[in-house]
């Protein structure tokens, strides 16, 4: 499990979008937590909108919670998704 922490982009070329699409690929579960929303191209960012630290900490929590019960369901199943022998 990895936990991103980024910025949302409405490219899709960088951020949240892009660690999650790197991640998946790797077959890496994520988890994440957006700091930022940006009005952006590829050429230029024209305004960010930075979220409130305490916001993003919430998230982080959150996401962490949701993964730490996530692998206390898996314990006891090998990597097929079956019991262990």
């Amino acid at each position: 499990m990895y936990l991103s922490s980024a910025d949302r982009t409405p490219v899709g070329g960088a951020g949240i979008a892009r660690d999650i699409e790197t991640l998946s690929s790797m077959g890496v579960r994520s988890c994440l937590a957006v700091t930022a929303v940006t009005v952006q191209t590829h050429d230029s960012v024209t305004d960010i909108l930075h979220l409130q630290p305490g916001l993003v900490a919430d998230q982080m929590r959150a996401a962490i919670s949701r993964a730490s019960r996530r692998s206390e369901r898996g314990r006891g199943r090998d990597d097929r998704g079956g019991r262990e022998r």
